[in-house]
């Protein structure tokens, strides 16, 4: 079994996505509109609408590792009528393990231009450098080093 976050925004995940890529040096493997989407699915897609992100998939790969994150703007709104709000995702935390305390900080100081740093980087009573932030989409990043 294969399991993978999988992230929803409300009409920023192609910016989402290509932030993450930047940040990650990640891959953008996939991106299906819900326009795209409606050769396989019945969906109630208006033009205004249709260029939203149905599907998107990062790959990252790490000291030969490879995870992916998926993320699509929300099927929500589609509908009318729909007040979804952009604001932080309070039910969801990424976290992301560093070999690399330097690679870390990178990483971090990136998410948190536009975003609100949650805790600081520090290092822990082991070492281990920590800090958690919210990113401009509302996402929240654990980081810690291995």
């Amino acid at each position: 079994m294969i399991m993978s976050p999988y992230l929803l925004f409300y009409g920023d995940c192609r910016p989402a996505l290509d932030f993450y890529s930047d940040v990650f040096r990640a891959s953008v493997k996939e991106i299906i509109t819900f326009q795209d989407a409606t050769a396989f699915m019945d969906l109630p897609v208006s033009k205004e609408n249709g260029s939203l992100v149905f599907k998107g998939v990062l790959e990252f790969q790490h000291e030969g590792s490879m995870s992916t994150l998926v993320m699509a703007d929300s099927p929500a709104l589609l509908f009318s009528g729909f007040s979804g709000s952009r604001g932080i995702r309070d039910n969801i935390s990424l976290m992301v393990r560093f070999s690399d305390p330097d690679g870390l900080k990178i990483v971090f100081g990136q998410l948190a231009v536009g975003g609100k740093v949650n805790v600081s980087l520090k290092e822990t009573g082991s070492g281990q450098l920590t800090g958690s932030v919210i990113d401009r989409y509302g996402v929240c990043w654990l980081l810690e080093g291995l």
